[in-house]
C-alpha cells in the first residue's frame, strides 16, 4: 500500500520554510504523540543522538500534518540529516524541492 503524505511543504508557514527564526526547537528526550509513533507506544527518542533525531524526522515526515512538522522539526537541522535519512518515495517527492532549494 502506497503512503499517503499529509504535510505539504507549500502549507507550512514562511518563517518555517525560509528557516527564519525557530517556531519550535525540541531538544533533550522527547516522546512523540501516538499518531507520529505507534510502535512501541511511549519510546523515548534522544534528540542529541544523530540516529534518533534522523528517524523522529522520518517519523514526522512520513506521519505528520502541518502542525507536527512546525512542533517537532527543525528546518536548519532537517536540511543538515536528509542525506542520511531514509524515506518512502511519496515523502522523497513531496519534501525533495524544498530540499534542493538549499
Amino acid at each position: 500500500m502506497a503512503s499517503t503524505v499529509r504535510c505539504r511543504v507549500a502549507d507550512l508557514p514562511r518563517q518555517w520554510r525560509d528557516g527564519v527564526g525557530r517556531l519550535a526547537n525540541p531538544t533533550g528526550v522527547v516522546i512523540l504523540p501516538i499518531h507520529l509513533d505507534w510502535s512501541p507506544p511511549g519510546r523515548e527518542w534522544d534528540l542529541s543522538v544523530a540516529a534518533h533525531r534522523r528517524r523522529v524526522s522520518e517519523l514526522v515526515l512520513e506521519n505528520g500534518t502541518e502542525r507536527d512538522v512546525v512542533e517537532w522539526l527543525d528546518p536548519a537541522q532537517l536540511r543538515a540529516d536528509f542525506d542520511d535519512m531514509v524515506l518512502p518515495r511519496s515523502v522523497l517527492e513531496v519534501w525533495q524541492p524544498w530540499f534542493d532549494a538549499a
